[in-house]
This record gives C-alpha cells, sequence and structure tokens, in this order.
C-alpha cells in the first residue's frame, strides 16, 4: 500500500493538471486524529513537512531499498508528532518553573529524577522484549502500536490473513508481558 499520493489520485490534493501534491490524505488523517479539531491547520503543516522530509530522505537516496514508502513516511510523521509533543511539554514545564518564586522544590526535582530512572529502565525492558520476538510478530505490533494502522490495514501490508494477524498479536503480546514480568523480576 504506497498511497502517498500522485498526479492522477484525486484525495492526495494535487491541483488538476498535474504539481506536486500539498497534503497526503494518510498523513493528513494521522495529524488530525491526535491533534484537537481546532488544530486543522497545524495538522496540514505538519503533514507538509512530513513529506517534505520524505523528499529530502528521496533525493539524498535514504529509501533507496524501502519498498513500502507510506510506512516509511509515517514513521516520520510519528517522529514529528512526537516531537511536537515534547516542545509543549517543556514549554508547559518552562511555564510551571517560571510561575514559582524561587523555582522548583529539591524534593520535585528528586521525584523528575526518580520518574525519569523508572521510565529508562522499562523502556531497556520494552527494547529487550521486543527483539525477543520474531520479525513478523515485531512488525505488527509496530504497525499496530506506533503507527496505528487499523487490524486490517496491518494485516494487509504483511500479507497475512485477518484471523492469522489476530493470532500472531494475541502470541506476540503474551510473549512481550512474560518477557517484561521476568525482566521486572530480574532487576528488583
Amino acid at each position: 500500500m504506497d498511497d502517498l499520493g500522485g498526479a492522477d489520485d484525486r484525495r492526495s490534493g494535487t491541483p488538476p493538471g498535474g504539481g506536486t501534491p500539498q497534503t497526503c490524505p494518510i498523513l493528513l488523517d494521522f495529524f488530525r486524529r491526535r491533534l484537537p479539531a481546532h488544530h486543522r491547520e497545524l495538522a496540514e503543516d505538519l503533514s507538509q513537512e512530513t513529506l517534505l522530509a520524505m523528499l529530502r530522505a528521496l533525493e539524498a537516496g535514504k529509501i533507496e531499498g524501502v519498498t513500502d514508502r507510506t510506512s516509511y513516511a509515517l514513521g516520520i510523521a510519528r517522529r514529528k508528532f512526537n516531537d511536537l509533543l515534547r516542545i509543549q511539554y517543556r514549554e508547559n514545564r518552562m511555564l510551571e518553573g517560571s510561575g514559582r518564586a524561587g523555582g522548583s522544590s529539591a524534593p520535585a526535582r528528586e521525584r523528575d529524577v526518580e520518574e525519569g530512572v523508572l521510565h529508562a529502565e522499562w523502556r531497556r525492558l520494552l527494547h529487550k522484549a521486543l527483539r525477543r520476538l520474531n520479525r513478523e510478530e515485531r512488525e505488527l505490533l509496530l504497525l499496530l502500536f506506533f503507527l496505528d494502522l487499523d487490524h486490517r490495514e496491518a494485516c494487509r501490508q504483511l500479507k497475512i490473513s485477518s484471523p492469522q494477524g489476530s493470532r500472531l498479536k494475541y502470541r506476540a503480546i503474551e510473549k512481550l508481558r512474560f518477557e517484561l514480568r521476568v525482566g521486572r523480576q530480574r532487576s528488583r
């Protein structure tokens, strides 16, 4: 499924008579699902930035071996969205910090450090558990949970039937649960 838009695709936003697509329906939908309704322009801006990043990668020859460019573009979109969230989080933290007289207290800073350590530990355990899955299980989980494709689209990407995808997803989640449980017990 490589539907990033083209000259003959009316949904792509391509002007009549050809030209460059202004937005991509898949990317636009990706951002619109994650942003509040009143941020339509931001969703359009982010989808255009994603397309530009994709074009830069194409020009640089970074994605010549990539067969599914839609998944690649959705990966870029996910990173752009996460960057936006990080920026908003930092701005909110700065506003909270500037509103207090004397800055943040020592216990609050210690709590932030503890939360950061716990977050890093969970990320390490999850990364380790994901590596233990076979390629097909890992790809299915990435498509479903990180690229937010629906079940049918993810199965189509992997060229498997929907029931087979359900079984694969169930097995992969069970393996992850087991690995995370075992990993947590080892780290104590």
